[in-house]
């Protein structure tokens, strides 16, 4: 994984090498603004051939380390996970995210074309 960061004085990030080695598909941060709170930022990606349960046990793991550090957690990133579908997957993604509090901000597709569903 490469990784660019831009750091100035008002802003610092930190790679969490403790977070980021327990799996390879999720990546952490801890950014510190001058003006702001200190926050950590995972990115994650759930490729497609990755069983949600499998995703879910290796997250949570992840997830559950990082609330050690008592900051804010924003997640982001692709999960493979079309939130408006109704399959199992589906919901087992939002069971999981419901679990562990985390809130969807977006509630309408971000990208929708005449190609695309």
């Amino acid at each position: 994984m490469c990784v660019y960061i831009r750091t100035s004085r008002m802003a610092k990030a930190k790679v969490l090498k403790e977070l980021c080695a327990i799996s390879d598909s999720k990546f952490w941060l801890e950014i510190q603004h001058k003006k702001l709170k200190v926050v950590l930022l995972c990115v994650v990606y759930r490729p497609p051939d990755c069983s949600v349960s499998c995703f879910g046990d290796d997250f949570m793991e992840n997830y559950m380390h990082a609330l050690t550090f008592g900051k804010e957690i924003f997640v982001t990133g692709d999960q493979n996970w079309y939130i408006l579908s109704d399959c199992s997957e589906a919901h087992s993604l939002g069971d999981l995210c419901d679990s562990l509090n985390l809130t969807q901000p977006i509630k309408t597709p971000a990208r929708v074309k005449s190609q695309s569903s």
